[in-house]
């Protein structure tokens, strides 16, 4: 992964899944584990050429599934999101 402000964002996201207590359904917990692993593969640069353009729809799924009960997570997945449509990804 070359653009640091991505990684950078990427990892403040990983930090904020983690620091995620409560999750109430399975849906949210299945969410939150497919963004977590992809992200995880991104920074390993694993499968980045194929991630990136899958990424994006995972970050905009989660902002909108998250916001109203974890304002943290949807504010660092914003970020993140911001960062990948500035890139063109």
């Amino acid at each position: 992964m070359e653009d640091q402000k991505l990684r950078e964002a990427l990892e403040e996201l990983n930090a904020e899944i983690a620091r995620v207590e409560k999750v109430d359904s399975p849906e949210d917990r299945a969410l939150l584990a497919d963004l977590e692993q992809h992200i995880k593969a991104l920074l390993d640069e694993e499968d980045e050429k194929e991630s990136h353009g899958s990424l994006r729809v995972r970050l905009e799924k989660s902002v909108l599934h998250f916001e109203e009960k974890h304002p943290d997570l949807t504010l660092a997945i914003g970020k993140a999101l911001d960062i990948v449509s500035g890139a063109g990804i």
